[in-house]
């Protein structure tokens, strides 16, 4: 009888345990998800004693086309 209840103490552990696990990976991702809604781009630091480097932003129309009239006149 001893053995028996050792076993469902056991298994009683596991169980808390992989609840406990499972809290802390939802925990985590959870607060992945708001800190990303919190800095959904991130920050580009650009040196003040250096150049300012040229963005480009290939996805969008108006650039592409501001950029390709700037390499006509050229």
């Amino acid at each position: 009888m001893a053995k028996r209840s050792s076993q469902s103490f056991v298994k009683r552990q596991k169980e808390m345990a992989r609840k406990e696990r499972a809290q802390l990976k939802n925990q985590k991702r959870l607060e992945r998800k708001l800190n990303k809604g919190e800095g959904g781009e991130e920050e580009i630091l650009v040196p003040l004693d250096g150049p300012i480097l040229h963005e480009t932003f290939a996805d969008e129309p108006e650039a592409e086309a501001e950029v390709e009239e700037t390499a006509a006149k050229s």
